[in-house]
């Protein structure tokens, strides 16, 4: 699905649990307001400023709202798979709005820079004469959701206090932000990648940008499964030659260009997912906990192959090599990639 337009089911479970209160639905509509101001005059510029990157438009937002519906689907009145089952809420509403608020809200610093661009969203909400929230408490605890969603352990530097008491609810601040933070991590894939834009374009491309495309291309589908606790990842490779191609990757310092073959920055991209599941386990406290990752790999041709690997506390990028060796049949993966175990920023 390259795109996620309209209302999404968590904005839609919102509106069935509010709107029956006229104090409960100014939440939804100032909410609401937020998003298509920001959807429709902000996030179509971002794309200008972040020239060679994946989508990080409005279409990025719907696709992580389009997750919460999986990630918390036994949260949330109104998200369960069948009309028969009611679920309790265990997300109150006003968690739901300031989790609603921050997603909107998490990539529009890209507009002033991609650097620290999670520390430039107040400076772009202060821009804004009205920008749509019910008090300044919740656009402070918002913000703070928003700015933690990426960064070395943002979450406890950006959100000091981890539970509040609002209008005699508790809010778990963190664990908002550590759903807003894999929710965005794991929308990934196919659907952030705009083919109708890359091929054509590859030669503007910066050719160390160009890997990150090439393994979103990989990434056909990623589902959160609630009820079995776990993330089912799967990726395929059309011609088994694809896996070693060779690409330059631009380290995180600016100044180190690296080489990396396309197969084990696929493993690595995975890996950083599992880490993000991982530090979203830190803050747990509701009924929304993913132990692992299971990650599926298919080669096409010549002849068809499928790995299985599962991702957890315990197993990760070396594991992964460790227990696949046909992938690596010249033994040369470890030389590719210099700085093993990736660019987890948690």
């Amino acid at each position: 699905m390259k795109s996620a337009t309209g209302i999404t089911p968590i904005e839609r479970a919102f509106y069935e649990i509010v709107k029956t209160d006229k104090e409960l639905q100014e939440y939804f509509f100032t909410y609401y307001s937020q998003k298509l101001i920001l959807q429709n005059h902000f996030y179509p510029h971002v794309g200008e400023k972040l020239l060679g990157f994946s989508d990080h438009g409005p279409n990025h937002i719907n696709r992580i709202l389009l997750l919460y519906s999986k990630l918390l689907k036994n949260n949330i009145l109104g998200l369960s798979d069948s009309q028969d089952v009611v679920c309790s809420i265990e997300l109150n509403y006003y968690e739901i709005y300031l989790l609603l608020c921050a997603t909107v809200w998490h990539d529009v610093g890209n507009l002033l820079g991609r650097d620290k661009h999670n520390m430039k969203i107040i400076d772009v909400s202060n821009r804004l004469e009205n920008n749509f929230f019910v008090n300044k408490d919740v656009k402070k605890y918002a913000m703070q959701i928003a700015k933690a969603h990426t960064g070395k352990d943002a979450i406890r530097k950006e959100i000091l206090i981890e539970d509040i008491d609002y209008k005699n609810q508790e809010i778990n601040l963190r664990f908002l932000g550590g759903i807003l933070r894999l929710a965005d991590e794991l929308d990934e894939g196919d659907v952030r990648v705009d083919n109708m834009y890359y091929e054509p374009m590859k030669d503007q491309i910066a050719d160390e940008n160009k890997i990150f495309w090439e393994v979103c291309n990989c990434i056909k589908r990623i589902t959160p499964k609630p009820d079995e606790s776990l993330i089912e990842i799967h990726a395929i490779i059309n011609q088994k030659e694809e896996l070693y191609k060779i690409f330059n990757k631009l380290y995180t310092d600016k100044n180190t260009l690296k080489t990396v073959a396309l197969i084990d920055e696929l493993v690595l991209r995975i890996d950083k997912m599992n880490h993000e599941r991982g530090y979203y386990m830190e803050f747990v406290r509701k009924h929304a906990d993913y132990r692992e990752i299971v990650f599926e790999l298919i080669i096409e041709s010549p002849a068809p192959e499928k790995f299985m690997f599962k991702f957890d506390q315990n197993q990760g990028y070396a594991e992964f090599w460790k227990m696949n060796p046909q992938l690596n049949p010249e033994n040369k993966i470890n030389d590719y990639h210099l700085q093993k175990g990736g660019e987890n920023d948690i």
